[in-house]
C-alpha cells in the first residue's frame, strides 16, 4: 500500500531498469521521508475529521483522534457514522471499548495516512521515468514506475514538490492520493488536507489538525473499568496460510484480474470464521470470495506463546471474470 511500501513479485533486473533513474527516484523519496518524519519523541494530539463516499454513493462522516506521548503511550478514538471505538496502549497494558477488531474499511484507510509516511520503493519495483512539471503553479518532479505481480503490470506515478520534497499526489491503478495542504509541526511537514480515491466512487476527504502538548496527557491513558482490559502482545506471530487456494483462472495469462479484499478471523485451530468483504467489488465475486476463504486453513497466530484468535485481511484474485 502507498504511504507504505510498494511490493512486487519479480526481480527488477529482468525488466531492464535504468539504475540512474532508480537511484534518483530513491533519493527523491528519501528527501520526502526526511521532510515528513519526526526524529524525536513528543506529546502530540492529531485530530482527523473527514467525509467518505462509498461505492454506493452514500456519504458518511467520521473522525480519528490519535494521542501519543513522548514515552510511546497511544490512545486512538475512532468514529464513523454509528460505529465508535477507542483503544489505549501503554507499555504492556491495553484497553479497548467497542468493536476494535473489525474496524470499518474507511477508517482503516484513514489510519493508513495518519501519521503520513511517503512511499518507500521496494527493491524490486521498476522506475520507468522521471519528469519535471508544474502543479498548482509550483515546480514538481514526477516519478513513473511499474509494479509487477506475476504477469500483471501496474503503472503508477508519484509527484513531489521541488521546493520542499513533500508529496503532492500519487496514482496507483485505481487508487490516488492528493495532498492539498501541509502543516508544519516542529519543522516536520505533514498533510493537513488530503483526498484519497479508490475505484470510481470511493473517496475520503480529510482535514488534519496537529497540536503539540506541553506535558504528557496522563488522563488520556486512563481507561474506565468497564473497558476490556488486556495485555499488549509484545511477542507475536500472525497466522500463516497453509491451504489458501485461489479461484481457477479464466481467459489466459493476459486476462484482467479483479481482486476482492476479505477481512476474516482465524481461530486458534487455524480454521476461518467471520469472513466479510472489506470493500464491495461485484456481488457475485464478493459472495464467492467469502465462501472460498472460509475453506482456507492457517498455521494459527500466536501471542506470547499462546495460540489466539486473529483478525486479518486476505486477497482473492479472479482472473478473466
Amino acid at each position: 500500500m502507498l504511504g507504505l511500501v510498494l511490493s512486487v513479485l519479480v526481480a527488477r533486473g529482468a525488466c531492464g531498469e535504468d539504475m540512474e533513474l532508480r537511484n534518483r527516484a530513491e533519493q527523491l523519496m528519501n528527501r520526502s521521508l526526511v521532510a515528513s518524519r519526526f526524529t524525536t519523541p513528543m506529546n502530540i494530539r492529531t485530530e482527523v475529521t473527514f467525509s467518505a463516499t462509498g461505492n454506493d454513493g452514500a456519504v458518511t462522516h467520521g473522525s480519528y483522534i490519535r494521542t501519543r506521548s513522548a514515552d510511546s503511550a497511544l490512545r486512538e478514538d475512532l468514529v464513523l457514522g454509528d460505529y465508535s471505538m477507542s483503544r489505549i496502549r501503554e507499555k504492556t497494558n491495553a484497553a479497548m471499548r467497542g468493536p476494535w477488531v473489525d474496524i470499518p474499511y474507511t477508517l482503516r484507510r484513514v489510519m493508513d495516512f495518519v501519521p503520513y509516511l511517503p512511499i518507500r520503493f521496494d527493491p524490486t519495483d521498476v522506475v520507468t521515468g522521471i519528469s519535471e512539471t508544474k502543479m498548482n503553479g509550483k515546480a514538481a518532479t514526477c516519478i513513473q514506475f511499474v509494479t509487477v505481480r506475476g504477469e500483471d503490470r501496474n503503472p503508477g506515478d508519484i509527484c513531489v514538490s521541488s521546493e520542499n520534497a513533500t508529496v503532492i499526489e500519487w496514482h496507483d491503478r485505481d487508487r490516488s492520493f492528493q495532498a492539498f495542504e501541509y502543516g508544519s509541526v516542529k519543522d516536520v511537514l505533514l498533510p493537513s488536507h488530503f483526498v484519497y480515491r479508490e475505484g470510481e466512487q470511493f473517496s475520503i476527504d480529510a482535514t488534519v489538525h496537529f497540536a503539540l502538548l506541553d506535558a504528557r496527557p496522563n488522563d488520556a491513558f486512563i481507561a474506565p473499568d468497564d473497558w476490556h482490559h488486556t495485555r499488549f502482545c509484545s511477542s507475536f506471530s500472525m497466522p500463516v496460510p497453509k491451504s489458501a487456494p485461489q479461484p481457477a483462472s479464466k481467459g489466459g495469462v493476459d486476462a484482467p484480474v479483479i481482486t476482492v479484499e476479505v477481512h476474516l478471523h482465524v481461530r486458534p485451530d487455524g480454521t476461518v470464521w467471520g469472513a466479510e468483504i472489506l470493500k464491495p467489488v461485484r456481488d457475485d465475486l464478493d459472495a464467492e470470495a467469502v465462501e472460498l476463504v472460509k475453506t482456507w486453513t492457517y498455521q494459527a497466530g500466536v501471542c506470547e506463546g499462546t495460540r489466539q484468535d486473529f483478525a486479518i485481511d486476505a486477497s482473492v484474485h479472479f482472473q478473466g471474470r
